[in-house]
């Protein structure tokens, strides 16, 4: 075999792969969005308090996603290694973790009230908020359980399932929004409250969707991840809380930063915290192309790792890259010749104060269209590093660069400067540009270490 046919052939593999992993991210993004859209219909009080709110809860679900995401990397090699004892245990023992210690943090989102007036919130904001995050606190379990099972699927190629069970929830939430938002066909009038029960029901119909498929598809069996489920092995957990915490971290301190972009929007006012929400929503929406394909990145790494395949380590990295580079340059393309057009979406033009989060909103996405490219190569990098279960040091990167250099500057820009809230998401950019610079350092010095081997 050529080199320039392995490389084709590792595009085709990594592609076909990334292709139901991306549609997945997107679909789980249009979860999260239709909440947003629907609720910016009620106005602009209302989508502030939800992006309080849908923010809080993130956070928490990232204290423990490192768990899940490790999951990938472990039944990924065990694929390549043809070892499936492993993968089937730590699936397990994943659940059994998110199961015991999520429980208490519950308890964090049920005092919402009294962290936010600490953060010097809006007092209005925070009882919309507070009704939002009693109902929906409940998503935490199924949504994280759901994560473990759509890792252990995609490690096995079988992510075409992830994809096709995100699309029954996105439909069950725009139902139940439709219903339980506006009182609908008879149903109750609930608000933002609706949107919760909605989000809630979602999550666990994906999740009853993933155990059936995994109980009935054949390779899925093969596995056996539920038999011996109270059986406790200490040494697997250790692996995973040694793989997974350092990941949990790393999505942790990113998640944060945004967080406290949040907060800081919420000191500036109404308006531009709306338009943060918007812009923050897009940018995701955007995030989740490069994320499906690091997923995917992550999964050829490690199953050529657990081979040996050391020329297709060198290759599978080649081709994620490539694709992750063109991928950035032509969101960027999008975000920043149509940024109207995409904050209009999510807006109704006839709601007070709409024209002013529009205008708000257009700048801050011209900043993430400029950003595009480098955040594809900072994912991506920080994935592939995780196919070779290197996760210390990208958390290490993550942590300087987001908090001492993104926060940093976006606090002095937006206090100490006429630009507010657009200096917030300049520093935002600093700190992911530099995030990217040191993870794709490390991974090529990585890359090179497990090669020689």
């Amino acid at each position: 075999m050529t080199k320039n046919n392995s490389l084709y052939q590792h595009a085709f593999a990594s592609i076909t792969l990334a292709i139901p992993l991306i549609l997945a991210q997107l679909t789980f993004m249009l979860i999260a969005l239709s909440d947003t859209v629907m609720v910016g219909w009620l106005g602009t009080t209302e989508l502030a308090a939800l992006t309080l709110a849908s923010t809080s809860i993130f956070l928490i679900q990232m204290i423990f996603f490192g768990f899940p995401a490790s999951i990938v990397t472990i039944v990924a090699e065990s694929e390549g290694s043809e070892d499936i004892t492993v993968a089937k245990k730590s699936v397990r023992m994943c659940i059994w973790i998110l199961s015991i210690a999520t429980i208490p943090l519950m308890f964090i989102l049920w005092n919402i009230k009294p962290i936010m007036l600490f953060l010097s919130q809006d007092l209005i904001l925070i009882e919309i908020m507070e009704k939002y995050i009693h109902i929906a606190q409940w998503i935490l379990l199924p949504s994280l359980w759901a994560f473990t099972l759509e890792s252990f699927l995609s490690a096995i190629n079988r992510a075409k399932i992830v994809f096709l069970s995100s699309i029954i929830g996105l439909i069950t939430n725009i139902a139940l929004n439709y219903l339980l938002i506006f009182g609908n066909l008879g149903a109750p009038k609930l608000g933002v409250s609706g949107a919760a029960i909605a989000s809630l029901c979602t999550n666990f119909v994906i999740f009853f969707i993933l155990i059936f498929y995994c109980l009935l598809e054949n390779k899925s069996k093969k596995y056996q991840i539920f038999d011996d489920f109270t059986i406790f092995e200490l040494k697997v957990l250790k692996k995973l809380i040694k793989l997974g915490t350092p990941i949990s971290v790393t999505m942790l301190s990113e998640i944060m930063v945004f967080s406290m972009a949040a907060i800081m929007m919420g000191w500036i006012g109404t308006i531009e915290l709306a338009a943060h929400g918007v812009a923050i929503q897009i940018a995701f929406m955007c995030y989740t192309i490069p994320l499906g394909l690091s997923e995917a990145g992550t999964i050829r790494i490690a199953y050529m790792l657990g081979r040996k395949d050391h020329e297709g380590l060198k290759n599978a990295s080649k081709v994620i890259y490539f694709i992750g580079t063109f991928i950035g340059v032509i969101t960027g393309i999008l975000l920043f010749f149509f940024s109207k057009f995409w904050m209009n979406i999510f807006l109704d033009v006839q709601n007070t104060g709409t024209f002013q989060v529009i205008k708000y909103g257009t700048v801050l996405l011209s900043i993430v269209a400029v950003m595009q490219p480098v955040e594809c190569l900072n994912v991506i990098s920080i994935a592939l590093s995780r196919g070779l279960s290197d996760t210390k040091i990208p958390m290490l990167i993550s942590i300087i660069s987001y908090w001492f250099l993104g926060i940093g500057c976006a606090y002095y820009l937006s206090v100490h400067t006429p630009l507010k809230g657009v200096g917030i998401w300049i520093g935002l950019g600093l700190g992911v540009s530099l995030s990217a610079f040191l993870n794709l350092i490390r991974y090529q010095n990585r890359l090179s270490r497990a090669i020689k081997k």
